[in-house]
């Protein structure tokens, strides 16, 4: 018999992330990935922008569903979900990724969307739930390097018994995927400068959590 296949709404219920680690104000990537969400479908991936400080991400804290959807997608069986967040960036790596979005939206869509969305509209970092988008982020100019990533393993009886508007919570913890060393910079009394390194997230340490939420449609 054939797994009948479901329509789900999956959302950013929760972004909880260590403050020790994630200090101070800074930009940073997610990129949240469904990972064969039915036979035919290898993979999508959403991209958003995080503006986070102290380890709050008021993007996701706002509760708005536009902020925090991340799928709307027919799945069928087991799947997975990954997730990666990327270290900071700044304001001229976040428009390399929207110049390269760009570029990708012409090529997909023609010239008219070069004058529909525009490098201006993009700056403000409209997600990407398209995964042909999703190649043009890795394709851009930036040197983050991820800091946190987690992935989590769904069977289908998880959402199978879900009728219309009801839901369920899942909780993915985010590792650290490197080690993650913080630089003091000072000057000494020769007025050379003078940096001190502190390891303050070993590689595999958890330093953040995702909830997410599986609504049936």
């Amino acid at each position: 018999m054939a797994i009948p296949k479901k329509d789900l709404e999956i959302y950013v219920e929760k972004l909880e992330l260590d403050k020790g680690v994630f200090t101070g104000e800074s930009t940073r990537i997610a990129d949240f990935r469904i990972v064969y969400p039915r036979p035919t479908v290898a993979q999508k991936v959403t991209t958003k922008s995080l503006a986070v400080k102290d380890g709050k991400c008021a993007k996701i804290e706002s509760k708005r569903w536009i902020d925090t959807i991340l799928f709307k997608e027919g799945v069928q069986g087991d799947f997975g979900l990954e997730i990666a967040i990327s270290s900071p960036v700044s304001s001229k790596e976040l428009e390399s990724v929207a110049a390269s979005t760009a570029s990708t939206l012409v090529k997909l869509l023609g010239d008219m969307a070069a004058d529909a969305v525009g490098i201006k509209a993009l700056k403000s970092f409209v997600d990407l739930p398209a995964n042909a988008l999703a190649k043009a982020v890795s394709g851009a100019s930036y040197s983050a390097k991820t800091d946190a990533a987690g992935s989590l393993d769904i069977a289908g009886d998880v959402y199978a018994g879900l009728k219309s508007g009801e839901d369920t919570t899942l909780s993915v913890s985010l590792l650290a995927e490197r080690d993650i060393v913080k630089e003091k910079h000072r000057s000494d009394k020769s007025r050379s400068s003078v940096v001190t390194r502190k390891t303050i997230a070993k590689k595999g340490s958890v330093i953040g959590a995702v909830t997410l939420r599986l609504r049936a449609l």
